[in-house]
């Protein structure tokens, strides 16, 4: 293969497996739109409206707040060296799990990620579809999960570009219909001061609603490397990472708490909270019309390419297929899996992804910023040539113990699970390398990168 056909390859693959040259490099306005494109969306209201049915709108600012800001911190920690080597999360966690380990992250992320959380997103989709326009074939939930998904998997096939350009389009237009949706809730209850004293039939502990703000997110906050390796430096990265949580993610949540408290008080007997918040049939009361269902489909849109996105870049890293083959094997999976109805595990999801993915994220950040820099006193090396660890034992035992520590509820009513899993995974893999080095048995196995990232 000749340089300039290598090149063509790697521009289709979307630099899925080696650093993105410093000339495809973007600057704040795009890095900040993909990050708040991707958080703002119909499933940031449902989290929200998940908070609404047990909090009060002070209680759950707070929880917002706190939120957003584990998210921000553990999220630009982990997108700093990406953005600085400019590979994805999966090849940067070769050094923090080792070459095979990293398989094993990476399967995990593309299940929860690329195949669930896509699946969860698309099942969301067609909800709204079916509460926007009911009695219409096309807008059955399962048809329009269907026909929702294949769309979603278009702009996943191009790649960053495609999600910039939609990221663009689609993120001031969600910001109105939020902003819409923001005001009818305050107008139907008559006015900010009422909105503000709304008190839900039931209660969410505090510890719960952080947790439940860091899990509907905690898969796309970790794998921000995925989005961060196109920043020119890490200072967009990381302003950009900050911007976004602290605007677009308490927004978001806050416009699902009011819609939610607002619809409930006055429409008590449509019977809104379940296992699954029915924002659709909220929006829809609030008289959201047409523009709720143009702009839900552009906020599914834009969050749930970057799900199959990142999912696709992780399976890359475990099977050497084209990126644009996996993309459409694992959307159409996806897909087929929406159809079947898991949005009803919507709260158990969320509490779970906040609890465990966090435990990653925390590994690889202590493995960057304290184990390579600072005891090992050794930068990171990507690209042919490159030997990693087969396993990193540590990284791995400090992933797993942590994740099911953060699992087990005793814990997680004390302590956001999130979290506990974020904090143990960072503090076990040092204590653990600190233990295990000296063994010679914090890693083992040998693996030196083949050509084109593999």
């Amino acid at each position: 293969m000749s340089k300039e056909e290598h090149k063509i390859v790697q521009i289709l693959e979307d630099y899925s497996l080696v650093s993105v040259p410093l000339h495809e490099r973007r600057g704040f306005l795009s890095q900040f739109l993909i990050v708040s494109g991707y958080i703002i969306c119909i499933a940031g209201l449902f989290a929200g409206g998940t908070l609404g049915s047990g909090m009060n709108i002070s209680t759950a600012i707070t929880a917002l707040i706190i939120g957003s800001i584990i998210l921000a911190l553990y999220s630009s920690l982990v997108a700093i060296p990406s953005a600085k080597y400019g590979v994805s999360t999966y090849v940067l966690a070769r050094h923090a799990f080792g070459r095979y380990g990293s398989m094993i992250v990476a399967l995990i992320a593309f299940i929860l990620n690329g195949a669930g959380w896509y699946a969860y997103e698309t099942a969301l989709f067609g909800l709204t579809m079916q509460e926007l326009i009911p009695g219409h074939p096309a807008t059955h939930w399962q048809v329009a999960s269907i026909w929702g998904g294949i769309m979603m998997m278009i702009t996943s096939i191009v790649g960053y570009r495609g999600i910039n350009v939609l990221s663009y389009l689609a993120v001031p237009l969600m910001v109105i219909l939020s902003l819409a949706g923001l005001l009818a809730s305050a107008q139907m209850v008559g006015g900010w001061d009422t909105l503000m004293a709304l008190q839900p039939p039931q209660t969410i502990p505090l510890a719960v609603g952080i947790t439940i703000t860091v899990g509907y997110f905690a898969i796309g906050a970790a794998t921000q490397p995925d989005i961060a390796r196109y920043a020119k430096n890490e200072k967009v990265a990381v302003g950009s990472i900050w911007a976004g949580f602290l605007l677009a993610n308490p927004f978001i949540m806050f416009c699902g708490v009011a819609m939610l408290l607002a619809t409930m008080y006055h429409y008590a007997e449509l019977g809104l909270v379940g296992s699954t918040p029915n924002l659709p049939l909220a929006m829809k009361v609030l008289g959201l019309g047409l523009g709720a269902l143009i702009v839900a489909a552009l906020a599914q849109w834009t969050t749930n390419d970057n799900n199959l996105y990142t999912g696709s870049l992780a399976l890359v890293n475990i099977i050497p297929l084209p990126r644009w083959l996996l993309v459409s094997i694992t959307g159409i999976a996806g897909t087929i899996i929406a159809a079947i109805g898991i949005y009803e595990y919507w709260v158990p999801w969320l509490i779970f992804l906040g609890s465990f993915v966090p435990a990653m994220a925390g590994v690889i950040i202590a493995d960057y910023h304290v184990i390579s820099r600072l005891l090992r006193r050794k930068e990171y090396k990507f690209g042919p040539g490159t030997a990693y660890s087969g396993f990193d034992v540590a990284g791995l035992l400090a992933m797993f113990i942590a994740g099911y520590i953060a699992t087990i509820p005793a814990i997680s009513e004390i302590i956001p699970g999130a979290i506990i899993g974020l904090v143990l995974g960072f503090v076990l893999h040092i204590v653990l390398t600190l233990i295990l080095e000296p063994l010679k048995a914090a890693r083992i196995g040998k693996y030196v990168e083949r050509a084109y990232g593999f």
